[in-house]
């Protein structure tokens, strides 16, 4: 066979251009998923997971006494006020 017709370094250039274009970013995303598992199985990122959910506990805890704070001021203003709420007339709804 003759391949006299080829242009060897054409060849090579389409060969690199792919390699960089195609083959490169693959490698990229494999090595970091191969970093990130890595990561997991020895249980560095544990610690930062603790670490937030602590974080995050610590958020519910203030916002569960901000919540209670809230619902004792509302029942001391429901005894301070002069009308209770069964004191109100009823409402007439019109058809």
């Amino acid at each position: 066979m003759n391949f006299g017709f080829i242009d060897i370094e054409a060849l090579a250039g389409m060969a690199i251009g792919f390699g960089l274009v195609v083959v490169l970013p693959i490698v990229g995303l494999l090595l970091s998923h191969q970093r990130k598992m890595a990561e997991l199985v020895h249980g560095k990122v544990n610690q930062n997971s603790d670490a937030r959910l602590g974080h995050m506990q610590a958020q519910i805890d203030e916002l569960r006494g901000r919540t209670v704070d809230q619902a004792l001021a509302l029942e001391e203003y429901r005894r301070v006020l002069p009308l209770a709420t069964s004191e109100r007339p009823p409402r007439r709804v019109e058809i």
